[in-house]
């Protein structure tokens, strides 16, 4: 069995940054979920589990593009964080 190698800085800087990232994109989620819980259903007809689905993928498919085009700066700090220690 072949002992795993040790990272490089840059790998081991590249590997931290992803994981701030998923963080972030996490916190977001449950930012924007939470957000959803305080808005009442109201209109004509109630949702049904269908429309429901479509805003959870809705939801999700936000989160991934804010966090792709830099998020809120979450993942900024926490990677700085995890650097500095």
């Amino acid at each position: 069995r072949k002992m795993r190698e040790p990272l490089t800085p840059d790998q081991q800087n590249e590997k931290l940054k992803n994981v701030s990232q998923l963080y972030e994109k996490q916190f977001l989620r449950e930012m924007l979920k939470a957000m959803r819980g305080t808005v009442s259903e109201g209109g004509f007809m109630p949702a049904n589990n269908a429309e429901k689905i479509f805003r959870e993928q809705l939801d999700q498919e936000y989160v991934e593009k804010w966090g792709d085009r830099g998020g809120i700066g979450l993942a900024d700090m926490i990677h700085k964080q995890l650097l500095d220690h």
